[in-house]
């Protein structure tokens, strides 16, 4: 009887999957990202999000709950 992790590593050894590997869930031409790397794109698109600010039909929402419950 095969363990269920011994007939995943056989069908994806057919299809050629390689997450076994070091690089295999990323693509071949791709190079990795260090973690520092990682944590400033996050940090950039995070930026950018605050931004942003609230879109003004979200004002309007919460005016509206303001004014019909004040005492919160």
């Amino acid at each position: 009887m095969h363990s269920y992790a011994s007939m995943e590593q056989e069908r994806n050894d057919r299809r050629g999957d390689k997450r076994g590997d070091e690089r295999g869930d990323e693509a071949p031409d791709r190079p990795r990202q260090s973690g520092d790397e990682i944590d400033e794109n996050l940090k950039r698109v995070y930026s950018r999000l605050l931004e942003e600010g609230v879109p003004d039909r979200f004002q309007k929402l919460l005016e509206e709950l303001r004014r019909k419950d004040p005492g919160k």
